[in-house]
């Protein structure tokens, strides 16, 4: 009786393990996995933004963990804040204006493009995200967020295009910087690419 039970149970483990690895993926076909290879989805908890939409990013965040950015151009007319776990993914070709103003005045505030505040594990991943105007506040602002990724991104015009502040483990590679060269002329006093 234990040579024939043995082997059964052996037959039913291996088959549980091989149908378990057999999981579909549950990415939206939309998203192009080459630009972003590191980045998952759940179908249920994302949304996909299409082109040509005006101030969409904030309003979706409220509702959705994922958001897609389709290609093409997306505006918001001011900050978007970013709080808890939330993925912003651009396809390839999105691109986000966002109107923001230089750091000339130490009594007003920076103005941020995208402010991860208390976001911890979030990603920006696959975006094109400029300034509105001809010199821009900040591009992204990461403050009390562990473990956020900003990857394969390119910011432009910018005054201080990423600034980390009091968040540890933050990984940011394969981006493009472009920054505002305005402290050239004395526009502004300063300008940076990545500040932590």
């Amino acid at each position: 009786m234990k040579k024939t039970f043995l082997p059964f149970i052996a037959f039913v483990l291996i088959t549980s393990i091989f149908f378990a690895c057999q999981k579909e993926s549950t990415l939206p076909d939309n998203l192009n996995t080459d630009k972003n290879p590191v980045i998952g989805t759940d179908d249920r908890a994302s949304y996909v933004i299409p082109a040509g939409s005006i101030n969409a990013l904030a309003a979706a965040l409220q509702d959705y963990s994922t958001v897609i950015l389709a290609p093409g151009i997306h505006t918001e007319d001011g900050p978007v804040t970013v709080s808890g776990y939330k993925k912003i993914i651009g396809q390839d070709g999105a691109v986000l204006r966002v109107n923001t103003t230089p750091f000339v005045n130490p009594e007003v505030p920076l103005q941020v493009a995208l402010h991860l505040d208390h976001a911890s594990g979030s990603a920006v991943h696959g975006l094109i995200i400029e300034s509105s105007t001809p010199v821009g506040g900040t591009g992204i602002l990461v403050e009390n967020s562990t473990k956020v990724s900003i990857q394969n991104c390119k910011l432009r015009n910018f005054q201080f295009s990423i600034l980390v502040e009091k968040s540890p483990l933050v990984n940011i590679h394969q981006n493009i910087i472009e920054a505002s060269t305005a402290w050239q002329t004395g526009e502004i006093s300063e300008g940076h690419g990545i500040v932590i």
